[in-house]
Formats: C-alpha cells, sequence, structure tokens
C-alpha cells in the first residue's frame, strides 16, 4: 500500500485498519489500566467493544473523507444513513477479522516471550 498521502491512510482506516487501530487503542488500554472495566469484560464483551470502537474509527474515516472534499458529501439525510450503513457493512468484517489475527499474533507472540528457553 503507497502511505503517500491522508487519502491512502483513511481508505485503510475505513476497511481492516479500523480493526487493527481498534484492537491497538483497546490492548494498549486495558494493559495501561486506562479504562478500569475493560480488564473484567469476558471476550465476548471485548468483541463487541472493538467492533463498536472499529464502527466509529470507520464513520470517522469517513467523515474526515468528507471535510477534505475526497467523497462527495451524501445529497439528503436519507442517503447519508444508507451511505453509512454502507460504509459499517464493507468495513466491520473486515475490522473484526483484522482484529482477530492482530489480537492472535500479539498472544502468541507474548506467550513466545514469556516462556522459558532452554
Amino acid at each position: 500500500m503507497n502511505w503517500a498521502n491522508l487519502y491512502d491512510v483513511l481508505a485503510w482506516l475505513m476497511t481492516a485498519g479500523a480493526g487493527v487501530c481498534a484492537w491497538g487503542l483497546l490492548d494498549v488500554a486495558e494493559r495501561r489500566k486506562w479504562l478500569p472495566g475493560l480488564a473484567d469484560m469476558d471476550y465476548e464483551a471485548k468483541r463487541w467493544t472493538a467492533l463498536g470502537v472499529a464502527a466509529v474509527l470507520t464513520l470517522g474515516a469517513w467523515g474526515l473523507e468528507m471535510l477534505f472534499f475526497y467523497v462527495a458529501p451524501p445529497q439528503s439525510w436519507r442517503a447519508g444513513v444508507e451511505e453509512a450503513v454502507r460504509q459499517l457493512l464493507v468495513s466491520l468484517p473486515l475490522a473484526f477479522t483484522a482484529s482477530q489475527i492482530a489480537h492472535a499474533r500479539a498472544k502468541s507472540v507474548r506467550v513466545i516471550r514469556l516462556e522459558p528457553r532452554g
């Protein structure tokens, strides 16, 4: 991927990047105890929380795309709702998959680092 400009970063953030960033934010928040209730959540609640954060990141990136005139704003409120739903239907499956991959990778690296060596 070419990271030459903001448009490319926003396009990534509206797909798999939302999941990776959501996982990263929640992982750091949990390890540094920024959100006290996060450590006590079960895995299913954390997944739904990560999906919600990914949705916010996706819609935020879409809003920035409109703000910087990368995409045209919707012509009516109904078109805006349809476009927001479309953005989420495209982004969230990719974001969920990417966040699970990042989570599994981080957990396996942490386990490898904690195992005693020979």
